[in-house]
């Protein structure tokens, strides 16, 4: 869902330097790829199981709250049917 929604974004905000941009948000998602696998290696050194879970549930809780607080307003607010 959240690679479908990123680029249209970027697109509709700067229509002008979208390559760059869009270039950007696939090294962050290749780089949370990467990434990902040793963070909950990490994590599950310190917690057992299921508080891993726990911890990464309480993470991306947070983190998409926060995202959905920076999303602009004008995203919202523009008529792309008429």
């Amino acid at each position: 869902m959240i690679g479908v929604c990123v680029p249209s974004m970027i697109a509709i905000q700067f229509p002008h330097k979208q390559e760059i941009y869009l270039g950007y948000a696939g090294l962050a998602m290749g780089l949370g790829l990467c990434a990902g696998p040793l963070l909950g290696a990490l994590v599950y050194l310190f917690l057992n199981y299921v508080q891993t879970f726990y911890f990464f549930a309480v993470y991306i809780l947070l983190t998409g709250i926060i995202a959905m607080l920076m999303i602009p307003n004008a995203l919202n607010k523009r008529n792309f049917g008429d």
